[in-house]
């Protein structure tokens, strides 16, 4: 049993060592230097007139030369066009279009996310949701100050507002742990997903990706199934400076996050061979690593397994730690050897339940 423990925390080691060393040493742009890139930031937004009317005057506010907010309208039931006509009184860079319900035609915001971007007046789209918010009057500089010739597709970091409770503390931290994989992997030029609330890209890379017709049909993937259509080693770049977050509520009980967690997993089985590989060993080592300890201190309590544990507790904690202070991520890392067997734990779970579970509507 001690020599399984130690083979898990040799895959461990691995990963926090080599795969994420890159991500540790990563030193961000310099946010005075601003970019000429002309952006188009495109919301797609579904019955969302409180948080329309909470969350655009930030986004309509940015310290950016040239940019517009284009809003796509979802089919709402609620009075999003009268809030979106009124700010549109008062900014005259927001524009926003409608879809029918009788136009509507996917489980998901594909459709309006699709025509969006196609609508949007410059080359460079910048996409968040309707119920996120920007960190920083300084949130689309950060993000365009990553395009450049090569660069055509930017992944930024988008999380969640913290409250005090576990449920927000694992957020929090599957939220830090899953950005220093997805932003790790992009710069050993293994890009497999982006956060749609927090993404940039060309039009003419989404175009010649096949935007997101090929999985059209599913409900969720706008966001890392196109990162997995469009990356290649040379075109991806990452944000992760403390002004480019843009985050969002916390869901507010243990059901909420369920379901949240079960429409993005649910895109999971769609990701490359290799990308599954890689992230499966991850996961296993890292849920194997808590039990086989546990029972090997049960049969057998020695120093090395304690001193083993305790070098992992430290590894992962400082490497969270550093993503921190380089992003701003809300990280409880003292937290740790809490959230750490958890996160491993409910993310088996939650895998599975997503397998079983038919995903209904984006909102």
């Amino acid at each position: 049993m001690e020599q399984l423990f130690f083979a898990a925390l040799s895959f461990q080691a691995f990963y926090y060592l080599m795969v994420f060393s890159r991500l540790y040493f990563y030193r961000t742009q310099d946010r005075s230097i601003s970019p000429k890139t002309p952006v188009s930031v495109v919301i797609c937004a579904r019955n969302e007139a409180e948080n329309l009317k909470k969350n655009l005057p930030p986004i309509l506010q940015q310290d950016y030369h040239s940019y517009e907010v284009l809003v796509v309208d979802d089919a709402s039931g609620d009075n999003s066009r009268e809030i979106l006509t009124d700010l549109q009184a008062q900014f005259t860079h927001l524009r926003f279009l409608s879809i029918t319900p009788d136009q509507k035609m996917t489980l998901g915001k594909k459709q309006a996310l699709s025509l969006g971007i196609e609508a949007a007046t410059y080359e460079h789209v910048l996409l968040t949701d309707a119920d996120c918010f920007p960190a920083s009057r300084n949130w689309i500089n950060s993000m365009a100050l990553n395009f450049s010739e090569e660069s055509q597709l930017i992944l930024g970091v988008g999380p969640y507002v913290m409250q005090k409770s576990l449920l927000s503390a694992l957020v929090a931290y599957e939220t830090a742990l899953t950005a220093q994989q997805y932003l790790s992997y992009a710069l050993w030029d293994m890009a497999y997903m982006g956060v749609g609330r927090n993404l940039a890209y060309s039009k003419s890379l989404f175009r010649q990706a096949g935007g997101l017709a090929q999985h059209f049909y599913l409900p969720s993937g706008d966001d890392d199934l196109l990162v997995q259509q469009a990356a290649i080693s040379t075109n991806v770049g990452i944000c992760i400076s403390k002004d480019s977050l843009m985050y969002s509520e916390a869901p507010e009980n243990w059901t909420s996050w369920l379901r949240q967690k079960t429409r993005h997993y649910s895109t999971g089985k769609h990701y490359r061979l290799a990308h599954r590989f890689f992230l499966g060993t991850f996961l296993a080592s890292k849920l194997l690593l808590y039990p086989i300890w546990l029972i090997a201190m049960i049969l057998s309590p020695n120093l090395p397994l304690v001193i083993g544990m305790g070098a992992y507790q430290i590894l992962v904690s400082s490497s969270l730690l550093n993503l921190q202070k380089k992003s701003g991520l809300p990280i409880s890392w003292w937290l740790v050897p809490v959230l750490d067997p958890l996160y491993a734990f409910s993310t088996v779970v939650l895998g599975l339940f997503s397998t079983f579970r038919q995903t209904a509507y984006w909102k």
